[in-house]
């Protein structure tokens, strides 16, 4: 190799195209020399035992089969009858020279919606209905079942299969069965009946995984397109593997196959529309006309699939991979131009979806050509999770070339904040020796409205020698009730109602106690008073207090309730209740009865009085 050479490998290694097409070749290779025949390893040589003439016989129904009352006619397997529906019933025979201890084992081969299996007139395999049209699809199950050895005879043995099919499938089909020794069958078969079963149900639980994390992601994220095209795919390619796992699914028939090619079709219209956006600078309307040809193409499938058009489903089929190959040309014609100045970066990405559109290309030329392996789907969970992966390295990568820039943003923003914290310091300041200034003229208010009138007021009387004991004692009792609500109005303890209903409760009865009085409390439900601050909770209290002390003065009862609860709406209702002989009828409002109801309006509520000859309320 001369030095042109090197030099033009050189370039290639360290151009974004050459790392993403050696990329490629190492997926391929990884795909072709160790997934693909780690998940089609041959059944290989197994010694089977020769099935002898096969005979067909069709029946209107199997709720009554009578084996012996069919007409067979003879037929040559494999055997395929396209296109009617109905029901069929086919037996065929193999002879034994011995019958083994531990039985035998037969793989069925059998294309149906649903079949029952016997050996010698004893029903093995019955699963779900097979009554047109309500039928299940347990047609799909493939497995290795054992023949018992108690059921086995020497001589003839007679396999016995009923089939149905509804309008929606394509046709019967049954080749000759595997019959053998039960443990070598299991063991040759073991990667196949993975493949057709578990690998299938994991498949489509990894796909439909990715695909709510994407849609959620996708909601959450501004909804960008290429990751709406990606949930797509992933709903598409996930829910046609489910279409097989479901034996009872609500649609039947046509319905049934035109759904599964509405979920087919969609397919190469994802992925061409998710190549048109991966380089953030998408074609105009790729999205709209693919999306429109998916339309018309189902349409007419649906009607090919409901009134019988043409050869029916191998119409739809051969329309169906048409329009998938032709559509995974074009995403190749959209991918490979964005190769060339590839950055070196995102070369993985880029062979990942050479890979998965590769596979689709291949898939759609086998089912054209008289079919073949379903490359699409064995290769699914590994394809799903790699473009995962690209998709977060791609967004990681943007996310670091963006540090320089928030390295930027963020030391501006440092600097306001710091500008914004020292004005806010000033604001704190402010509005602390607001607060400060207001509680003052708070406690001078009551000082002079409360402790002063009070204080005057027995002043006065003892001047002009009105000095009664018993007004003078309820009088400093007064000032002294007062003077606490001045010192609980700065305690943080009024932040709690159930607290200063406890300390009014304690204090409350120690007063009442010496007078014979007695104080039936009740407190009911949840009394927190979310949402409000120690001065309303302070108005509760002087509320209480201003109601009990008025009931001790005035109602001359030995009993005094007090009723506290939370109401179904969230009000709080306060009771107080005395058995004295209620307010007179001549009696004026006073500033005692003014006070309560200035109070209970600062809260919002109201007070209301019931004067009876028992009581007041």
């Amino acid at each position: 190799m001369d030095q042109a050479q090197r030099g033009a490998w050189q370039r290639l290694w360290h151009s974004g195209g050459g790392r993403a097409l050696f990329g490629f070749l190492l997926l391929q290779l990884g795909y072709w020399g160790w997934l693909y025949p780690a998940l089609t390893v041959p059944v290989g040589s197994v010694e089977r035992l020769p099935v002898g003439q096969a005979e067909l016989a069709e029946v209107p129904d199997l709720r009554r089969l009578d084996w012996t009352q069919l007409d067979f006619e003879p037929v040559e397997l494999p055997w395929r009858d396209c296109c009617e529906p109905g029901y069929r019933v086919l037996r065929l025979r193999f002879e034994l020279a011995a019958v083994p201890a531990e039985g035998l084992a037969i793989v069925p081969i059998v294309g149906a919606d649903n079949y029952r299996l016997w050996l010698n007139d004893t029903l093995l395999l019955d699963e779900g209905r097979f009554q047109l049209p309500e039928i299940t699809y347990h047609g799909n199950v493939r497995a290795v079942f054992r023949l018992p050895a108690g059921l086995l005879q020497t001589g003839s043995n007679q396999i016995g299969l009923a089939l149905v099919r509804d309008g929606g499938s394509p046709n019967f089909i049954v080749a000759a069965p595997v019959i053998g020794d039960y443990a070598t069958l299991r063991q040759a078969y073991a990667v196949r009946s993975f493949v057709l079963n578990d690998y299938n149900t994991i498949s489509y639980a990894m796909g439909l995984c990715l695909t709510l994390l994407s849609l959620i992601v996708w909601l959450r994220g501004g909804r960008p397109a290429l990751l709406g095209w990606l949930t797509l795919l992933a709903a598409s390619w996930s829910l046609r593997l489910l279409y097989y796992d479901l034996a009872d699914p609500p649609w039947r028939g046509a319905t049934r196959m035109a759904l599964l090619y509405a979920m087919v079709n969609l397919l190469p219209v994802a992925w061409l529309n998710l190549a048109n956006h991966w380089d953030g600078r998408p074609w105009r309307r790729v999205a709209s006309i693919s999306l429109l040809s998916y339309g018309l193409l189902q349409a007419l499938v649906t009607a090919i699939l409901q009134w019988r058009w043409f050869d029916h489903i191998d119409t739809a089929d051969m329309l169906s991979m048409a329009f998938g190959l032709l559509l995974a040309l074009l995403t190749m014609l959209r991918f490979l131009p964005q190769l060339r100045q590839l950055p070196v970066e995102r070369a993985a990405e880029y062979a990942v979806l050479g890979m998965c559109l590769s596979l689709l290309a291949v898939s759609a030329w086998n089912s054209l050509n008289g079919g073949g392996p379903d490359h699409v789907n064995l290769a699914m969970p590994a394809l799903l999770l790699g473009l995962m992966a690209a998709f977060l390295a791609r967004n990681i990568r943007l996310f670091r070339s963006s540090e320089q820039l928030n390295q930027v943003l963020g030391e501006r923003l440092a600097e306001r904040e710091q500008a914004l914290h020292a004005a806010h310091q000033r604001e704190r300041q402010l509005v602390r020796r607001q607060a400060h200034e207001e509680e003052r003229q708070r406690i001078l208010r009551d000082m002079h409205d409360g402790l002063g009138s009070q204080l005057m007021s027995l002043l006065l009387a003892a001047r002009r020698g009105q000095c009664d004991p018993p007004v003078m004692a309820d009088g400093l009792q007064a000032v002294i009730d007062e003077m606490r609500l001045l010192i609980d109005s700065m305690d943080s303890v009024s932040e709690s109602l159930p607290a200063a209903l406890q300390t009014l409760h304690e204090r409350t009865r120690q007063r009442l106690a010496p007078l014979g009085v007695h104080l039936d409390w009740q407190q009911q439900g949840d009394l927190r008073w979310n949402g409000h601050g120690p001065r309303e909770v302070l108005q509760v209290f002087r509320i209480l207090q201003e109601a009990i002390s008025n009931a001790l003065r005035h109602s001359g009862s030995e009993r005094i309730e007090v009723r506290i609860e939370r109401l179904d709406d969230g009000r709080l209702q306060v009771q107080v209740r005395d058995h004295g002989t209620g307010l007179p009828a001549t009696l004026k409002p006073g500033r005692g009865l003014a006070n309560l109801r200035a109070r209970a309006a600062q809260l919002g509520g109201e007070i209301e009085f019931l004067s009876t000859p028992q009581g007041l309320t």
